[in-house]
């Protein structure tokens, strides 16, 4: 125990040094004799109006629980402490003032402050009492209330759970239902729910912010959006059920209109990512009723082949090939040539690029010209040209194809039931026809009719396509024919490619 000297004034200013070191070392009313609280109240029983002893006394009732609250432990239980030193430190204040308990007062605030940057250190919420006090004592230390906030913003980030992350967001909105962080956090928070195909998650979350923020009208367009795509859902999954319903694909197309019209309406407003499942269930759909008609050997109608192309294209090139294959396959199984050449051609139009069609149009059109069946081969052949103009195959094909053509005179049309060998020379016209095959198309060839020993006349005629057959009358002179013999040939370049005779007679009696 120290002592202080006998003179008054020393005493007085010894005892109050000896009461600093007291507050400095932590022995505030204890040990008995050795403390704080003992020598102010010596000071004062000396000269009871000393400030620094009045104003140490009451400064020992507000360090003893600031002492406390400085030991470690967690926050949640020092609260007791904290309100009592708040409590003593409003009263030292209220009995001595601002100005007289204002670095106390400081003391007082950065242990607060210091309490929370460890709880923000360590990512722990503040108890919402100790928080309540803080924000009654201190309500111009906005900065202490506002830490709160930050660290349920950072717990929230960090949660690996979407459900950490909303309690989290939802909590820092009730503290400050206009900070915007908090709003655009929950606002990402449903997104990523809605995305993830969690729409009833999502909407319980907006739910609750929108308990807290009414009128923020961001939340309410969400919830509306959300509410509408789940609308657009349901009207999706009902036309699948129609459609499943149905056998025929023609039956089929009101539903699949519906469907389709659907899910673009909702991938242009709510993006492909919210409609992933739904698209997966229509292209599975779409698929198995693609296949019954391929299985079956049934073309896909028309219609429908449209309606993927224009609406769902993410199934049209599967419906192409199902197509091209059913083609191939019905022309493999063709009743005749002119049948199986119509499907090849079919399927050749529609897919340009694979090779099936194109193989069995050239093994068929062999196969016609090599069986006397030279006009529909080349006919075919002409078609398939027009599809595809710089096909090399039929280009080979066309030029190894043997070309030949062939003249009469007949009594009528160009039927070579109709053939004659003769003809009066009373005969207004004479009719000549021409049979052709594989000629190149719009081919100049030269018609000539010649009296033996005689005169001639010459009609030019343009061949229609490759293969064919065309009359040409041949108008009598003014004076009549004349009795004789005479040649009929065609020319072309010069050369005769081909000729026949017929005999003009005199006229009966």
């Amino acid at each position: 125990m120290k002592y202080a000297p006998e003179k008054p004034r020393l005493k007085e200013l010894n005892y109050l040094v000896l009461a600093r070191d007291c507050v400095n070392e932590g022995r505030l009313n204890s040990p008995d004799q050795d403390n704080a609280l003992f020598y102010y109240r010596k000071v004062l029983a000396q000269s009871p109006r000393n400030q620094e002893a009045i104003i140490g006394v009451a400064s020992i009732d507000v360090l003893i629980p600031l002492y406390q609250v400085r030991q470690k432990g967690p926050l949640s239980e020092k609260i007791s402490a904290y309100r009592t030193l708040f409590l003593n430190l409003k009263s030292a204040i209220a009995e001595h003032g601002e100005n007289a308990m204002a670095d106390l007062k400081r003391e007082v605030i950065d242990q607060v402050r210091a309490d929370i940057a460890d709880q923000k250190s360590r990512k722990r919420t503040i108890p919402a009492e100790f928080m309540a006090l803080v924000s009654e004592n201190f309500p111009d230390e906005k900065d202490m209330s506002r830490t709160q906030y930050d660290i349920l913003i950072a717990r929230g980030d960090e949660s690996p759970l979407l459900k950490g992350k909303a309690d989290s967001y939802v909590n820092a909105l009730k503290l400050n239902p206009s900070a915007s962080i908090a709003q655009r956090k929950i606002e990402n928070l449903v997104k990523s729910l809605d995305d993830a195909g969690k729409p009833d998650e999502a909407r319980a979350v907006l739910k609750q912010a929108m308990d807290i923020a009414p009128d923020q009208e961001s939340f309410n367009n969400m919830l509306q959006d959300i509410k509408r795509l789940q609308d657009i859902k349901v009207d999706i999954a009902a036309a699948l059920s129609k459609i499943k319903q149905h056998q025929s694909i023609i039956e089929k197309m009101g539903s699949y209109t519906a469907l389709f019209d659907a899910l673009n309406t909702a991938a242009k407003r709510y993006g492909s990512k919210k409609i992933t499942d739904l698209v997966r269930e229509a292209k599975a759909q779409t698929a198995a009723d693609i296949q019954a008609e391929k299985s079956s050997g049934r073309l896909i109608p028309d219609e429908f082949m449209a309606l993927l192309k224009n609406r769902f294209p993410e199934m049209h090139k599967d419906a192409v090939n199902a197509q091209y294959d059913i083609l191939i396959g019905k022309g493999d199984k063709g009743s005749s040539n002119q049948e199986a050449a119509d499907y090849y051609l079919k399927a050749l139009n529609l897919d340009k690029n694979r090779g099936e069609a194109k193989n069995r149009i050239e093994l068929l059109v062999k196969d016609m010209d090599a069986n006397g069946d030279g006009a529909a081969a080349a006919k075919l052949l002409t078609q398939a040209t027009q599809i595809l103009p710089n096909e090399l195959i039929f280009a080979e094909l066309s030029g190894k194809m043997k070309s030949n053509i062939e003249v009469f005179a007949t009594s009528s049309g160009c039927g070579k039931e109709n053939q004659i060998t003769s003809a009066p020379v009373s005969a207004e016209s004479l009719t000549i026809c021409i049979h052709y095959n594989n000629m190149p198309p719009d081919s100049v060839v030269t018609i000539v009719l010649h009296q033996k020993g005689g005169k001639a006349m010459e009609a030019p005629l343009i061949l229609d396509g490759r293969s064919g057959s065309k009359p040409v009358d041949i108008m009598a002179p003014i004076q009549g024919f004349v009795v004789g013999e005479y040649t009929i040939s065609v020319r072309q370049g010069g050369k005769i490619i081909s000729e026949t005779q017929i005999q003009l007679t005199a006229k009966r009696r």
